[in-house]
């Protein structure tokens, strides 16, 4: 079935847009509320997920049993060999375990929806300062996300259309780093950023990494007091500074 094939199949009431909002907004409100999948430090926490809407349509329903012991699949750092852990809601991943929290883990649901938690404040003068968002951090997660999502999708058994969105929780009093160096002046007010979600029609097609994630991490950059996001050129392709 095709999107709007699926959506009109839910009639006017509950469209697959409005459950997905819903599914991303349950998950935020318990990530800024510190209900995360494995305890993280405090600071800023970046929140990625990609919903399908074949899971929403009740058309996916991920083996999670035959996942926990795949190790290459939905990894996001080669560098770590990312231990596995089955729950309620599927199946955690995560690089090391520390009693003062990760900085990093992810969650696969058992209707193919994949969230990827990252910490990605950086304080420079602690204490003494506005600690950092670093706008970098940001767009590599959702660049390599979207990429190894894709690249598992046919795995999860996933398929057509899915929605990306994007939030940030405790960002309030944060500035945004522009450079390794520098930095937007204002701290914002706001303690949650719930950025607009992005439809990709087809998660098994030749995905567009930049086209996707550029519009998101305008709106980040605007939130922050600037007219777009910075980290790529002038032909929208990603080339943030070294």
């Amino acid at each position: 079935m095709t999107y709007d094939q699926l959506r009109n199949a839910f009639g006017r009431g509950a469209t697959l847009l409005e459950k997905a909002a819903q599914f991303r907004a349950s998950r935020v409100d318990k990530i800024a509320a510190g209900q995360t999948p494995r305890k993280f430090a405090p600071g800023v926490v970046l929140a990625l997920h990609i919903i399908p809407i074949s899971g929403l349509a009740g058309r996916a329903n991920v083996g999670i049993a035959g996942l926990h012991s795949d190790v290459a699949v939905l990894r996001l750092d080669a560098q770590y060999a990312w231990s596995r852990i089955a729950n309620l809601d599927g199946l955690v991943s995560y690089p090391y375990d520390d009693p003062n929290g990760v900085d990093c883990c992810s969650q696969l649901f058992r209707n193919g929806a994949f969230e990827i938690l990252k910490s990605i404040t950086f304080d420079p003068n602690p204490g003494k300062a506005p600690a950092w968002v670093v706008g970098k951090w940001v767009g590599e997660q959702v660049r390599d996300g979207l990429d190894t999502y894709a690249k598992a999708a046919p795995r999860l058994g996933v398929q057509g259309a899915v929605v990306v969105s994007l939030s940030l929780t405790s960002t309030e009093g944060t500035v945004l780093a522009l450079s390794s160096r520098s930095a937007t002046r204002l701290p914002i007010l706001d303690d949650r950023l719930d950025l607009p979600e992005v439809i990709v029609e087809d998660i098994a097609g030749e995905l567009n990494l930049d086209a996707i994630a550029r519009p998101i991490l305008d709106v980040l950059y605007q939130c922050y007091g600037q007219p777009r996001c910075s980290l790529f050129d002038k032909d929208g392709k990603w080339c943030p500074p070294g």
